[in-house]
């Protein structure tokens, strides 16, 4: 159980986080200048311990990685308007109010996780900084280089008195007000604090193809997330189903994109180095069998594609750390969400439908997901974590938005319509004059009279309009077909009599 206040874990940072200097919006624009102007000093030595650190990075991946961790400092930082800021401090002394005025917590502690560890630091670290708080970063001592590029980076841009690197050890028995935790690694030790921001890295990515779907731009788009960044990216899909009439020809189009893959990797573009202990599940080599169910499409090194022909195989799998793409094939779109949703328990981090537009509705409606998206996979999803669950939306641009970061203080200066309703009510004289007033005040609050009923326009609901229509079509003609029937031969007898 937690047993240490934050203030008693962080002393140093609180009693700088309690001097006001990080309410100072030109001193948090330049804390955040001098750190982009570091990393962007230092990135040669940072994109090759990058390459170096990371199994299956490409240099071009390790640049993305860079690229987008400075672009989310400049925005952090260019957030930060010193005009705006200084009007909401004074607004009050200006006779206005200020109610979206926030400030920071206190302590941000960050546990990254190890995929895209530069963006996974930095990007909370700036974040909380921006928002006015201190920040203490678990780094801990390992034989790879870019921690310790990290620490130095760190170190050597922003003032001392307002991070930390701290071990593990020192804030796993931390919590309290003041503080807010960021544990991209998913760690249960935290599950049970108010405030932390908790990335499930467990949680599956599910990818659905229809066949309505363009299968060559699924493909390419699929095979892109599971095999680029080491196939290491918790977003990039764990299991693809695809409808059973269209299976064939998408795994026809996922082995021709997966084919560059293979040559680069045969080339030792993404090749592991012996020396480094890699965190991955053994991938099924060339000519050995996969488990039972499972059936090998294609296989290079490191990069396999493979077919669950047992849908019973497909819990095992788990959380795919490896540029391996499982298929799957469903039967119905119906199908397809039970399966997603029993993999995930209607939890994954993120589903990504593929189809004809009414179709995606329709998935992204049923699959219970953090975050879906229709025929497209935006790539800068495979850089950093998952995105805390429940706190905010998913950002596509930034996965940590200041405002995770802050607290509402809104101040006022102003009566609302409400504050004066309430005293007229309160301060009213005679009990009739009361009576009267009520009445005629609860009649003001009277509902909005309902909108006109609008035709059934869904896909779905059309769909069964449709089949209605087909059913009774059939039945009216025939029932329209007696009728003439009859009224001839009412005719033709009145014409005899």
């Amino acid at each position: 159980m937690p047993s240490q206040s934050p203030q008693a874990a962080f002393p140093e940072l609180y009693e700088s986080f309690s001097d006001g200097r990080l309410t100072n919006v030109f001193y948090r624009r330049e804390q955040l200048a001098r750190l982009r102007q570091t990393l962007v000093e230092s990135r040669q030595t940072i994109l090759a311990a990058i390459v170096e650190d990371a199994p299956g990075i490409t240099p071009a991946e390790a640049f993305v990685e860079l690229y987008m961790t400075i672009a989310a400092i400049k925005q952090h930082h260019d957030s930060l308007k010193p005009s705006a800021e200084r009007a909401e401090e004074y607004s009050i002394a200006n006779g206005q109010d200020a109610p979206d005025s926030r400030g920071g917590v206190g302590v941000v502690a960050i546990v990254p996780q190890s995929h895209s560890l530069l963006y996974s630091v930095i990007i909370p670290l700036s974040a909380a900084i921006a928002a006015g708080n201190c920040v203490a970063v678990v780094l801990e001592k390992t034989l790879q280089t870019l921690p310790r590029l990290l620490e130095t980076a760190i170190r050597a841009s922003l003032d001392p008195d307002i991070f930390a690197i701290v071990p593990f050890g020192k804030i796993a028995d931390v919590s309290g007000d003041g503080y807010i935790p960021v544990v991209q690694t998913g760690d249960s030790t935290f599950h049970d604090r108010p405030h932390a921001l908790i990335s499930h890295s467990t949680a599956l990515s599910i990818a659905v193809v229809d066949r309505t779907a363009d299968l060559e731009t699924a493909a390419k788009a699929l095979v892109n997330a599971r095999m680029q960044f080491g196939g290491r990216s918790p977003y990039a899909p764990d299991v693809v189903l695809v409808n059973e009439f269209v299976k064939t020809d998408f795994v026809q189009a996922v082995v021709k994109h997966a084919i560059r893959y293979m040559a680069e990797l045969n080339s030792g573009i993404y090749a592991d180095s012996e020396s480094k202990a890699i965190d991955r599940k053994p991938l099924p080599a060339q000519g050995k069998q996969p488990p039972k169910g499972i059936k090998i499409v294609t296989s290079g090194s490191n990069v396999s594609i493979l077919d669950v022909i047992d849908r019973t195989s497909l819990a095992p799998i788990g959380k795919v750390l490896e540029p391996t793409l499982y298929i799957h094939a469903i039967r119905s779109l119906d199908d397809a969400i039970e399966v997603a949703n029993d993999l995930t328990h209607g939890n994954a981090a993120a589903a990504f439908v593929f189809g004809d537009l009414p179709m995606c509705k329709y998935l992204l409606q049923f699959v219970g997901a953090q975050v879906g998206l229709a025929n497209h996979f935006p790539r800068e999803l495979l850089v950093g974590p998952v995105a805390p669950r429940g706190k905010q939306p998913v950002n596509l641009a930034i996965r940590y938005p200041t405002d995770l970061f802050s607290v509402t203080q809104p101040r006022f200066v102003h009566k609302t319509d409400l504050s004066r309703q309430v005293d007229r009510l309160l301060d009213s004289a005679p009990a009739a004059a009361r009576a009267q007033e009520q009445s005629i005040l609860l009649k003001d609050l009277g509902l909005e009279d309902r909108a006109p009923v609008r035709h059934i326009e869904g896909y779905f609901e059309s769909a069964a309009l449709v089949g209605l229509a087909t059913i009774a079509t059939p039945v009216l003609t025939g029932v329209g077909y007696l009728a003439v029937v009859g009224v001839r031969k009412v005719l033709a007898v009145a014409w005899r009599k």
